[in-house]
């Protein structure tokens, strides 16, 4: 049985107790991700590559806020966060190759040193673009599709790449704040209510629209 899409696109549907006769049908992976949030995790790993640059771009040696997770260890902040996060991405594309080729022992001996042709980075990105059918198909596609977005979000913001974020007119449906915002590159929306208690709530771009035209008809005089 194909289980439901992990994407934003069921949010609805795991907020929505089972017996609740208005909860929507989940949406299918195919087989883990939908077609919609594999064309959006197969965008935003080819941008990973180009926003790593700009990393290193734009750092300047300040002591900003650093992208990656597992920074407050009780060590000394690195004098260069935005190298460190450039380091953790190569790191972090080096490890999901080799997850890769665990799934493909024979392939192992062709392997040659990255960046014989090009940054590290730059080549293992590449290696498994080409290889990103298989990679959202693999056991671990669920997290690799997760991370994708985890890192394309963090360095879009690290960045600030595009125009960031974006407030949206009509108020959360969960905590009726105007609370909702959507960042680029992003397929869904999410409310930013710090609480308490805290409002996760998520919403695709079609249940927004939906939301919003329904939020219109209620303040519109009779």
């Amino acid at each position: 049985m194909t289980e439901p899409c992990p994407g934003a696109c069921n949010t609805t549907w795991r907020t929505i107790p089972a017996a609740d006769p208005d909860r929507p049908p989940p949406v299918p992976g195919e087989p883990v991700w939908c077609p919609r949030d594999q064309a959006r995790i197969r965008r935003q790993f080819g941008e990973l590559d180009i926003l790593g640059a700009l990393r290193t771009f734009t750092g300047d040696g300040h002591r900003e806020q650093a992208a990656s997770p597992g920074r407050g260890n009780g060590h000394p902040p690195s004098p260069s966060p935005a190298m460190d996060d450039v380091d953790e991405l190569t790191r972090w594309a080096f490890s999901w190759k080799d997850a890769y080729l665990d799934l493909h022992p024979s392939w192992k001996a062709a392997q040659t040193y990255a960046g014989n042709l090009a940054e590290a980075r730059t080549e293992t990105i590449a290696w498994l673009s080409e290889r990103i059918d298989g990679l959202l198909e693999a056991p671990f596609a669920a997290d690799f599709g997760r991370e994708v977005t985890w890192w394309h979000r963090s360095l879009t913001t690290a960045t600030k790449a595009g125009t960031g974020r974006h407030r949206k007119l009509a108020p959360c449906p969960w905590c009726g704040l105007r609370t909702l915002y959507e960042t680029d590159g992003d397929d869904y929306l999410a409310c930013c209510n710090p609480g308490p208690p805290a409002c996760r709530a998520r919403l695709t771009k079609d249940e927004y629209a939906g939301w919003a035209k329904q939020a219109a008809r209620t303040v519109q005089p009779a």
